[in-house]
């Protein structure tokens, strides 16, 4: 079976007021595809990268209500990729996800204030609902 991910050129869409508006990292293409496909299907805008670079890159050029990071990424982690994103915007909800769910990594994510810490396999409804519930906490529209 073949399988085709769209390239981030083409994950491009306007943006509407009332479309919340999610990145995705994570170096793995079919993970980015389901949370993508899972997420849209709910009304989100919804951008992926499979690269810490990418997702800087992402982060710098438009901006976010929900971030969902993988751990463990090529050149970095899904960290410092928050960091980077709560630097532009410190409202941005954040999900960290991870198929290395140890102890330290939960202590990190509760020190960075990461909003969800999910283990790999993913259940992608649960994720989209508590995205859902993420948008609906926000207090403030993020930054223009």
């Amino acid at each position: 079976m073949n399988l085709i991910i769209e390239s981030n050129q083409n994950n491009i869409y306007k943006n509407c007021a009332n479309k919340p508006r999610v990145l995705v990292v994570d170096d793995e293409t079919l993970i980015c595809w389901s949370l993508r496909s899972a997420l849209m299907n709910k009304e989100f805008e919804v951008i992926t990268a499979t690269s810490f670079q990418e997702g800087i890159r992402e982060i710098s050029s438009r901006n976010f209500d929900v971030l969902i990071a993988d751990l463990k990424l090529d050149e970095s982690d899904g960290f410092n990729v928050i960091t980077e994103a709560r630097k532009k915007n410190p409202l941005i909800k954040t999900v960290m996800i991870t198929a290395f769910g140890d102890e330290n990594s939960r202590h990190k994510a509760d020190e960075l204030d990461v909003n969800l810490f999910v283990e790999k396999p993913l259940n992608l409804s649960e994720i989209v609902h508590s995205v859902s519930l993420l948008i609906k906490k926000k207090t403030s529209p993020y930054p223009n």
